[in-house]
C-alpha cells in the first residue's frame, strides 16, 4: 500500500499478523498490528520469538490479513537463515547451599499462620529477599517435587 486514500480508509488500518510453519500446520505466533497515516510510510518493526527446533525447518512464513478487507492478505517466506539465535543457552540460577529460611522472616503473624512448616525450603529461601523485599520480575520455574509455594 503506497497511499492512505481517504474516500476509502480511515485513519488507520488493522491487520492480524501470524507466524506460521506450514509443514506442521502450526501457528507459533499471533498480533494484532496497526498501520497509521501519521506514521505511513515509516516500517513497523516487530521482534517475535519463536522455540528452536533441531534440525531447523527450512522456512516459516508470516501471514498478514486485513481485519476489514476481504481477501487482503500477504503470505511472506523467511528463511531459517535470516533468524537469529541467542548467542548462548539460556542461563539459570544455581541453587545456592543456604540455611533454610524461618518462617518468621516474614515478620507477620498473619502470614506466617500461612504457612504449617517452620521453614521455607530451598527454593523459597532463596528467592525469598528479591519476592518479598522488591518489587522486580521474577520467572520462577522449578521441578516437581521441589516444594510447595
Amino acid at each position: 500500500m503506497s497511499n492512505f486514500n481517504n474516500s476509502c480508509i480511515s485513519s488507520s488500518l488493522y491487520f492480524l499478523l501470524f507466524v506460521l510453519f506450514l509443514i506442521l500446520h502450526l501457528s507459533y505466533h499471533q498480533e494484532y498490528i496497526q498501520f497509521n497515516r501519521k506514521s505511513h510510510p515509516e516500517p513497523i518493526h516487530l521482534k517475535i520469538i519463536i522455540p528452536p527446533f533441531d534440525p531447523t525447518p527450512p522456512q516459516y512464513f508470516i501471514r498478514v490479513v486485513s481485519d476489514v478487507w476481504v481477501g487482503s492478505e500477504f503470505l511472506f517466506p523467511v528463511t531459517c537463515e535470516q533468524l537469529m539465535y541467542p548467542s548462548e543457552s539460556m542461563a539459570y540460577t544455581e541453587l545456592m547451599d543456604l540455611t533454610p529460611l524461618p518462617v518468621c522472616a516474614l515478620n507477620d503473624s498473619r502470614f506466617e499462620q500461612l504457612y504449617k512448616f517452620p521453614t521455607f525450603n530451598p527454593i523459597q529461601t532463596q528467592l525469598f529477599h528479591v519476592l518479598f523485599h522488591t518489587n522486580s520480575p521474577v520467572l520462577l520455574g522449578a521441578p516437581t517435587g521441589s516444594g510447595t509455594f
